[in-house]
């Protein structure tokens, strides 16, 4: 998290609500100085069968989406 949050001390983090407030899978906006600078993204589910995969695809304004595979 230290990583994600950055030295500047002006982060700003922005719960998504991902997936309707799914518990066990959250995302987080980062904010560097108003502005829109990364996403932090969870992946808590546990199933033995290995069935846990997540893919995520992330729209911001303004340009194309994109697709992220959370393991």
């Amino acid at each position: 998290m230290a990583e994600t949050l950055g030295s500047s001390n002006q982060s700003q983090v922005v719960d998504l609500q991902a997936n309707a407030g799914n518990i066990y899978t959250p995302a987080y906006a980062i904010y560097e100085k108003g502005q829109a600078a990364k996403v932090a993204l969870f992946n808590y589910i546990s199933d033995s069968t290995g069935a846990h995969d997540v893919t995520a695809n992330i729209s911001v304004s303004g340009s194309t989406p994109s697709s992220v595979q959370v393991k």
